[in-house]
């Protein structure tokens, strides 16, 4: 738009300059009458349009080299679908729903489905329905530590003193201990102590009954702590229940 007005111009321009040689030039005093009047008049009008026809190439030349802007579309383009949306019910177990105000996000995982009632549970497993008078179930040789009848936790012997653990302990299973049972070395120091067994001439341990179990053993000769563990064994030599330990400090 703007190099077309400067155009328009030029065009007057050269308009009025024709127009003026073919009137004539205005008359000078000092005009020197061997001069070809026309000639002179043609070539300043040929002059004149070179020269406006260079400044109108200039000006256009300019205009072009000048960036112009590029037109952003219009058009908004097609929303993803959220992940939510793209989930179909056949992809759920039948009768299942997810949550009404669920939201995932970012590298998160689905919230999990609402199962129906009387469905499989959380771990996949099957519903165990434990009867209201259910009783557990003791097992057949089991033991259970009451107290220290001897040498309780941390006591002081001399190096090399001889002493007697025992053990008051309780039949904690649904079995009998007779003979062949016994109380054996199970972990720790072993303090020189030696195993005792229930001979036939011993009573028989029922269900419930306490009793000592005594194991004589020797302070070893270095200073220190010391601490050992025993354990009960049936008459084939198979232990249960848990251990029973003592420690002593030997100075």
């Amino acid at each position: 738009m703007k190099y077309k007005n400067q155009l328009r111009l030029i065009s007057l321009a050269l308009i009025l300059m024709i127009g003026l040689s073919a009137c004539g030039s205005l008359p000078f005093a000092n005009a020197t009458p061997t001069q070809d009047i026309a000639a002179v008049q043609t070539s300043a009008a040929a002059t004149a349009f070179v020269q406006l026809t260079a400044i109108a190439e200039s000006v256009m030349a300019t205009d072009a080299a000048k960036p112009t802007a590029t037109e952003l579309p219009t058009s908004t383009p097609t929303s993803m679908p959220t992940a939510l949306e793209q989930i179909t019910t056949t992809a759920l177990p039948s009768g299942a729903s997810l949550p009404a105000t669920a939201t995932i996000a970012a590298g998160g995982v689905l919230p999990l489905a609402t199962l129906p009632a009387g469905g499989p549970t959380a771990t996949g497993g099957v519903s165990i329905v434990v009867p209201s008078n259910a009783t557990p179930v003791k097992p057949c040789y089991n033991s259970l530590f009451i107290t220290d009848v001897t040498i309780p936790d941390n006591t002081v012997l001399k190096r090399l003193e001889r002493f007697t653990k025992i053990w008051k302990v309780q039949n904690a299973g649904t079995c009998n201990w007779d003979e062949g049972f016994g109380l054996v070395y199970f972990n720790g120091e072993k303090l020189s102590g030696v195993p005792v067994y229930f001979s036939g001439r011993d009573p028989i341990i029922t269900p419930g009954m306490q009793v000592d179990m005594p194991i004589s053993m020797i302070a070893p000769d270095k200073k220190g702590t010391y601490y050992s563990e025993w354990i009960m064994v049936d008459d084939s030599g198979k232990s249960f229940g848990y251990p029973f330990y003592v420690m002593i400090e030997v100075k």
